[in-house]
Formats: structure tokens, C-alpha cells, sequence
């Protein structure tokens, strides 16, 4: 659990796998629209860049990160302990990744570290705030539907 960042939003395991699954379909060195913004490596966190097409990449400056975390405080390495354990189905891993058998995701944001000499950058880095609209609009566009209502954020379990 990392309480540096801030939680965003806790949805689904199952509506996060969905966001993911979208966001690495549009990586952003993959396409041209406009939603082809995402470095989003599997099982991990979605990179939201803005799109420079002089880049190789298409890459321009970070705008920030969402990062997953298990609403039920488990380390991401349960998952393995279990599957070896013979208490969940290795299937589970393709269905769920790291977050399976967690009830939900607690999404968190780091905001992209600008230099603050380099105005793009500074221009780019999203705040709290625009995070939460962005991911709101990536969770309308993908699922059909807004992101549930802010409430507070569940209490992991302390370790």
C-alpha cells in the first residue's frame, strides 16, 4: 500500500482488468487516435502521455500515472501463494492478473514530476483533480458508464 499517492477511485477487479485491457489495446505507439495516449504494461500501471509525432513513440510529455492496488491489502504475490497452494485455479491469473480473489481496486494517481523549466512538461502534468475527470471520461468510454461515486477509500489490512 503506498498512501503517497493519492486513491482516485476504487472500482471492479473486473471493470479495472477492462480499463487495463483498453488502455494497453491503445499504447501509444500503436495508433493514431486519440485515445492511443496509454504505456500501460500488463498486470501494472497506466501511463497517460500526451502525443508528440515526432517522437518515435509518439510520445510527448508524462501526464501521469494510475496505479492499482488491492482493496484488501494483500501483497500482488498472494495470488502466486494461492495458485501453488492449490486454493485458486491458475486461470486466475488471466482473469484477474495480480488483483484476482481482491474484491476491488483502490486506483491511486502520481502525477508526473515536471521541470519546471521545461514548460511542456510543467503544461502537461495533470492534477489530482484532472486525473479523476480523465479517468472518469476513460471509464464512460470503456464500460459504458461513469466512475462510481466518490466514497472513502477501503482500509487495507495492516501486515
Amino acid at each position: 500500500m503506498n498512501n503517497t499517492r493519492p486513491w482516485i477511485a476504487v472500482v471492479s477487479v473486473f471493470d479495472w482488468t477492462r480499463i487495463h485491457e483498453f488502455c494497453r489495446e491503445h499504447d501509444i505507439a500503436k495508433g493514431n487516435s486519440s485515445w492511443h495516449m496509454f504505456d500501460a504494461p500488463r498486470g501494472g500501471a497506466i501511463n497517460c502521455w500526451t502525443i508528440d509525432e515526432s517522437h518515435w513513440q509518439r510520445m510527448g510529455e508524462l501526464c501521469g500515472t494510475f496505479y492499482p492496488e488491492r482493496s484488501d491489502g494483500q501483497h500482488p504475490g498472494i495470488i502466486i501463494e494461492d495458485i501453488m497452494a492449490g486454493k485458486v485455479a491458475p486461470e486466475a491469473l488471466l482473469q484477474g492478473g495480480f488483483m484476482a480473489g481482491a474484491e476491488a481496486v483502490i486506483v491511486r494517481f502520481a502525477p508526473a514530476n515536471p521541470d519546471p523549466k521545461i514548460e511542456a512538461e510543467a503544461r502537461a502534468a495533470w492534477s489530482v483533480d484532472q486525473a479523476r475527470a480523465f479517468l472518469n471520461k476513460l471509464h464512460l468510454c470503456v464500460l459504458q458508464r461513469p466512475l462510481p461515486a466518490p466514497s472513502p477509500a477501503p482500509q487495507p489490512l495492516e501486515q
